[in-house]
Parts: C-alpha cells; sequence; structure tokens
C-alpha cells in the first residue's frame, strides 16, 4: 500500500492517541485523578446548601433521616478531569426534588447576603417516563449556576421496554449502578466534601480511560439499550476504551432487534447528533462501523407508520463512512493538508463541519432515491427525516452537500471559453445548494466534501496506481480552488445584482413575467465577466442585446404559452 493510502486509513483517531476500542484488563496508573476543587461560585453553593440541611431548615416526615446532598454525574466527572462543568445535578437521599428547592430557595432569600445572589424561578418537570424523567425534577438557577434537584432512585424494567416499571426512592449506591457507564456513576457529598464511588469502579475507569457499565452490560443494555449509544458517544468524546465485556455482548441478536425497536428514533438521533457534534466524529463513527452496529442506528423504515423490524440496507458499504471520515481528517490535520488548498478551510466554521460530517456518515445511502408523494428524496435524506429525526436543516444541509458533488465534480475550468471563464465558474457556484449566505451554505464546503467523494473509489484501492490518482485528483480540486480565488469569485458570487427586476423591465419596456427571471440571470452572467461595470453600463449592455436579439425571450424559453394552445397553432 502506497504512503499516501496509508496514512489515509491510519487516521482512525483525530484527536486522540491510538487506543483499542476494547480492553480487557488495563494496569492500575501510578497516580489516581485530582480531587475536586469547587470554583469559589460552587463554593458559596455548597455551602449555603449544606447549612441549610444542617440547621434542620428543611423538615422530612419522623423517622425519616435527614436529607443528604450529593452532586451527581457529570459534573463529578468533568471536575475530575478539569473540565469546566457549570450544570449541576443535586440527589436528594429522602426526599423530592421540587419542595427541597422550594424550602431551600426560601432560605436563600432570608441569609444576609440575600441580595447578592442570583436566584431564578424554580421550573417543575413531571415525571416523564417516555422522556427518560422518571421523577419529578426541579429546575433553577443560582448564583448563575444551572440546578436540578432530584431524588435518589431505584429502577425495576420488565422485559421488552425500557421504561421502567417501578421508580422508587434508592440508595445512593442503587442510583449509581442505574446510570449508563461507572464514569457517570460518582458522587460529590456536599457535607463531607470528598468524592463517593459507590460502585468501586467509576474512579479506577476514569484514570484508566475505560467505558465500562455498573452492572453487567448484556442486562443494564436489555434493560434500556438507549445506554449502547451512550456507551459510544462517551467513548468518542474522551477517547477513552470499550471494556471488553461490553463489546461482546454487542454481538447478541436479540440486543441488536431491541436497539431497533424499542429506542423512538428522536432519541438514537439526540446521541447520533451529539457524537457528530462531538470532539471526535471519527472515532464514534469508528466505534459505529467496527462494531457492526452501523445497520441499528442508520436505518430507513420500509413504512409509513413504520414497522420497526422492517429497515432498508445501505446500498453501499457501511465501510466508505469510516474511509470518508479517515480522508476528512487527513485533509484537514493529516499528511493531505498540503495538498489542499487554504482557501477551503477559511470558512468552515464548526455547523459546516457538522454537516459534512454528517453527510458522511451517511455515505453508504448516497445515491439512492426513494419515491415520495410530492417529488423523490434521497436515501440519506430519508435517514435523516426518519430513521435518526433530526431537523429540515440537517437533512436540507446535506442534501445540499450531495447535489453540490453531483454539479461539482470533477472540477475544471478549461472547458468554458476564456472570455466566459469568470461567469462560467461564477454561475456554477452561485446554485444556491453550493453558496447560499442566507442558509450558511458555502461553495468552499461543497468542494471538501465533493472532494472526499471523488477521493473515496481511490482510497479503497490497494495498486500502485491508486496513490497516483489520489494526488491527481487532489491537485484538480487545489487548482480549481485558485482560479476561482484568483478570479476573486469568493465575494463577487455574494454581490448583489446591478440592477433588480423592475430596473430590469422598466429598461426593456417589459411587463414583470416569468421571463424576469432568465434576464436576471443575464444580468448577473455580464456582472460576473465585467466586474467593474456600473448600473448604467448593464442597461446598456440589455438594450444593445435586446437591438441585437440575443436576450432570452417568451419564445425561445417556451414559456407563457400552454402545450395544447401550441399544439393548434402547429
Amino acid at each position: 500500500m502506497s504512503s499516501i493510502l496509508r496514512a489515509i486509513r491510519s487516521r482512525n483517531l483525530s484527536y486522540f492517541p491510538r487506543r483499542s476500542i476494547m480492553t480487557t484488563s488495563i494496569p492500575k496508573p501510578a497516580q489516581q485523578p485530582q480531587q475536586i476543587q469547587p470554583s469559589p461560585t460552587e463554593a458559596i453553593f455548597f455551602g449555603h446548601l449544606n447549612d441549610f440541611v444542617r440547621e434542620g431548615r428543611f423538615h422530612v416526615e419522623p423517622k425519616i433521616p435527614a436529607t443528604e446532598c450529593r452532586i451527581a454525574g457529570g459534573w463529578v466527572r468533568d471536575k475530575l478531569l478539569g473540565l469546566p462543568s457549570h450544570d449541576l445535578d443535586v440527589t436528594l437521599s429522602s426526599c423530592a426534588g421540587y419542595p427541597f428547592a422550594q424550602a431551600f430557595v426560601e432560605y436563600l432569600r432570608s441569609v444576609p447576603s440575600a441580595e447578592s445572589i442570583e436566584i431564578t424561578s424554580i421550573g417543575k418537570v413531571s415525571a416523564n417516563p417516555e422522556q427518560s424523567k422518571h421523577l419529578e425534577t426541579a429546575t433553577t438557577r443560582i448564583l448563575g449556576l444551572e440546578c436540578d434537584f432530584v431524588q435518589l432512585r431505584s429502577e425495576v424494567y420488565a422485559d421488552g421496554s425500557r421504561i421502567p416499571t417501578e421508580v422508587r426512592i434508592g440508595t445512593p449506591l442503587e442510583d449509581a449502578e442505574r446510570r449508563d457507564i461507572t464514569i457517570n456513576t460518582l458522587f460529590y457529598n456536599v457535607h463531607t466534601q470528598s468524592v463517593e464511588d459507590w460502585t468501586g469502579k467509576g474512579m479506577n475507569d476514569l484514570a484508566d480511560h475505560r467505558i465500562r457499565t455498573p452492572l453487567p452490560p448484556l442486562q443494564t443494555f436489555y434493560d434500556d439499550p438507549l445506554r449502547i449509544l451512550r456507551c459510544l458517544r462517551f467513548a468518542s468524546r474522551f477517547g477513552y476504551a470499550l471494556d471488553k465485556e461490553l463489546t461482546e455482548c454487542l454481538g447478541d441478536e436479540t440486543l441488536m432487534e431491541s436497539l431497533r425497536t424499542r429506542i423512538s428514533r428522536e432519541r438514537v438521533g439526540i446521541e447520533v447528533e451529539k457524537m457528530i457534534k462531538g470532539p471526535n466524529p471519527l472515532l464514534a463513527i469508528e466505534l459505529i462501523t467496527n462494531l457492526n452496529l452501523y445497520p441499528h442506528i442508520f436505518v430507513i423504515p420500509t413504512a409509513k407508520p413504520a414497522d420497526p423490524k422492517d429497515f432498508f440496507p445501505a446500498p453501499h458499504p457501511i465501510s466508505d463512512a469510516l474511509l470518508g471520515g479517515q480522508i476528512l481528517t487527513s485533509i484537514m490535520s493529516g499528511d493531505l493538508r498540503s495538498h489542499v488548498h487554504p482557501a477551503l478551510f477559511a470558512k468552515l466554521n464548526e455547523r459546516r463541519l457538522h454537516a459534512i460530517w454528517l453527510a458522511i456518515a451517511l455515505l453508504p445511502y448516497r445515491g439512492g432515491l426513494l419515491k415520495e408523494k410530492k417529488k423523490d428524496m434521497t436515501m440519506a435524506e430519508v435517514v435523516i427525516r426518519d430513521g435518526i429525526k433530526l431537523g429540515n436543516a440537517e437533512r436540507e444541509a446535506v442534501a445540499r452537500l450531495y447535489a453540490a458533488h453531483d454539479k461539482l465534480s470533477p472540477p475544471a475550468f478549461h472547458s468554458h471559453e476564456p472570455e466566459r471563464l469568470r461567469s462560467g465558474l461564477g454561475l456554477i457556484l452561485r446554485e444556491v445548494y453550493i453558496n447560499d449566505p442566507a442558509t450558511d451554505t458555502a461553495w468552499t464546503n461543497a468542494l471538501v466534501f465533493s472532494m472526499i467523494m471523488d477521493l473515496l473509489p481511490y482510497v479503497q484501492l490497494d495498486d500502485i496506481q491508486a496513490n497516483e490518482r489520489v494526488l491527481e485528483v487532489m491537485k484538480r480540486y487545489y487548482d480549481y480552488t485558485a482560479k476561482v480565488e484568483e478570479l476573486g469569485l469568493g465575494s463577487a458570487i455574494e454581490e448583489k445584482p446591478r440592477i433588480d427586476g423592475n430596473e430590469l423591465n422598466a429598461t426593456l419596456g417589459l411587463k414583470p413575467s416569468q421571463l424576469t427571471k432568465y434576464l436576471m440571470l443575464e444580468v448577473v452572467r455580464w456582472q460576473l465577466d465585467n466586474p467593474s461595470g456600473t448600473a448604467e453600463d448593464c442597461k446598456a449592455f440589455l438594450l444593445k442585446s435586446q437591438a441585437e436579439g440575443t436576450l432570452p425571450t417568451m419564445e425561445s424559453l417556451g414559456l407563457g404559452v400552454p402545450a395544447n394552445k401550441k399544439r393548434r397553432r402547429d
């Protein structure tokens, strides 16, 4: 295999050192993670919380122990990793969240420094098992910190449902065991100011960079298959290794059917979107493809309303998604970066990059069309709409990228007449699916994705010529981009026409009609070829062209006359 191809295919992880996607045993680290150091604001908040409970300001029923407050989950994990975190999940040992929050806020308004404590109104999130809200939660903002108050809980599941059949007050251990992964099971006890690891696994796994479940993975995944996707998301977010027992159970066919059928596609889409928008989408795609999860995540139901057991298979190899991600990583930060024109990355903001990653994840569905009532839709669009239930903005962004590739590939400027080169390229780049500020669509983004698509067939080959083909494709895109920059088209394609439709019709003595938009295209064409031309120059061009009979007309375009009338006249 050539050095170029080896470089592309080795880009399995874009932001982290290479790790195996699974591990059996990892040696104990020499140093445990650092203890938590709350920020000054957090320390004040915790102090008030401790005083409120210790002073007995909140009364529970007789014979019930006083409430203990612990900060749970993500805040503890992120603090131990030295990462910023501003959302606090306050778990309560013996009372519901809403009455506790009400009493605590009332207490804060009575302390001597009350005027300096910013507090918003308390929101009440009722229990909603369908949305994974199994107990009532109170939400508020205190001292600029987003705070949720909820009771410790224990859950019991029935076969065939990810919704618990019973949710009751739990112990810290029971609450920890029902969480998705061990590094999310840690608590920070507000009263003792210490980290609590009730499962005995969370601190070690955080230090070992390991993703595993508190309970046996097959059991916890049967209880809630969504946890499979959350394991992938956190593994890709932190670059952590998946535990071997976890990966082995993913071959269970019944579990895979549960992943396809028991989770709403909206919930699947939420996790997919977080992976795509996370720090390492390439690792997320690698895990999904290498663990054979792609057919269970990116799916097209066969009917509406869909039978969740029946799905269209992807028409192209699943591995194409991983190869596409490796290509993008290589041209952005790897060995191929020097072969890409710098202008292609100048406008690559987060939103545009996320669109490219989503389009790459759907490469196995490229090219296919499904008939809809109103219009045909690409298979990739249907996956976004029905398979992972993302919004129209995401669906349209991906559709524009695929349409742009159809128009731009292969990029060429030698086919245009020299005197019409600027307008020839400019009119292509002005297509709304290639460049449109209104939808944050940029021609540079379109070229990046089109280049990935054109490279894909050659990256899959192992012959000597494949390396040359890769470099040829990249040179073609480099030269095309260089020509666009040389001609100053990057800004020119976004300029308004020198005159608008009303001025055009007034100049030519025409009434507004279907013809106007075609004549405006001639205005834009002239403007691109005459970048220094004024509005008056444009009007003179139109009048001259009208006199010479070179402008399009209703008749030449076949507009305005019904087909049956044209036949009668004939």
